[in-house]
């Protein structure tokens, strides 16, 4: 047991740490993605049964590393100008002519000299029509000062690349299915009311949780 629980703690700090406090950044998330597996890689000299599994698990999760959502590392402005630059010339000149046909993207597998660029494809066009944005923009110089640059990336800035939302809707449904009412019509009422009541109050703490209960106090009194 001691031992799993070391194993387990050397992974935390030299591994997942970082990437568990990445993971809200929807622009970062092809870059984490990179840089976990390269840590996993280092993390062999440590615990080689360990790295070679959960390396195995990361290349079936390469979701951000497909070429329709590689673009969105243009949009990362802690990578370097130039890498960006590089990606951006290489999703021009790349992008498939016409409409792109409708199908599940193809999961990429990871390797030690995997860079971002590397995962460009002709399908790397598709945020862009999705957004109604030219990809000409592209070209320029100074393509991350233009109009289009930014129309995209406020249009980024509402996506999270993490699925703590629905498995929160999730665990609402859940909590109260059929422990209230079996009605249905009843039951999307109920869940308005509590979703409603959640966004209003935000108790999100138990410190929150205790100044609403005063308020309710404050008000009986």
């Amino acid at each position: 047991m001691k031992k799993n629980i070391v194993k387990m703690g050397l992974f935390t700090v030299f591994v997942y740490l970082q990437t568990w406090f990445t993971s809200p950044s929807l622009t970062s998330a092809a870059t984490n993605d990179l840089l976990l597996y390269k840590r996993l890689q280092k993390f062999k000299k440590i615990q080689k049964e360990v790295s070679s599994k959960t390396s195995s698990v990361l290349n079936r999760h390469t979701w951000y590393l497909t070429e329709e959502l590689i673009p969105f590392s243009l949009f990362d402005e802690n990578l370097p100008i130039a890498e960006r630059s590089l990606l951006a010339a290489k999703i021009h000149s790349q992008a498939t002519a016409g409409d792109l046909d409708i199908r599940k993207p193809t999961l990429p597998r990871i390797n030690t000299k995997s860079e971002i660029s590397d995962f460009v494809g002709g399908r790397s066009k598709l945020l862009f029509d999705l957004l109604k944005v030219p990809l000409g923009f592209l070209q320029h110089e100074d393509w991350h000062l233009l109009p289009e640059y930014t129309a995209v990336k406020d249009a980024l800035n509402n996506l999270t690349p993490i699925n703590d939302n629905a498995e929160r809707a999730l665990a609402l449904a859940t909590r109260v299915n059929t422990h209230i009412t079996r009605d249905e019509d009843s039951y999307q009422e109920l869940l308005q009311v509590v979703e409603a009541h959640r966004n209003k109050y935000g108790l999100k703490t138990k410190e929150d949780l205790r100044k609403f209960l005063l308020d309710i106090i404050c008000c009986l009194i």
